[in-house]
């Protein structure tokens, strides 16, 4: 789980499992940041993107999910 969303500047991350990392895409699917992270990390830092609609995959201990992310 991921908000807020849309987001400004700080997207907080719920996440049960360590996570390890990110990749924000863009909507045609380019990678545009990978995040290497500790797994205690619960916050990412994304006020440098412009705004618009990304994708970012969440990498964890657990396996990977994918999630839409509106940027205002």
């Amino acid at each position: 789980e991921m908000y807020p969303n849309p987001v400004k500047d700080i997207l907080f991350l719920y996440i049960e499992n360590d996570f390890k990392s990110a990749e924000i895409y863009n909507v045609q699917g380019k990678i545009i940041k990978n995040i290497e992270s500790n797994k205690n990390q619960k916050q990412l830092n994304v006020s440098w993107l412009q705004k618009g609609v990304y994708f970012i995959k969440i990498k964890t201990n657990n396996g990977e999910f994918t999630k839409k992310i509106i940027k205002n």
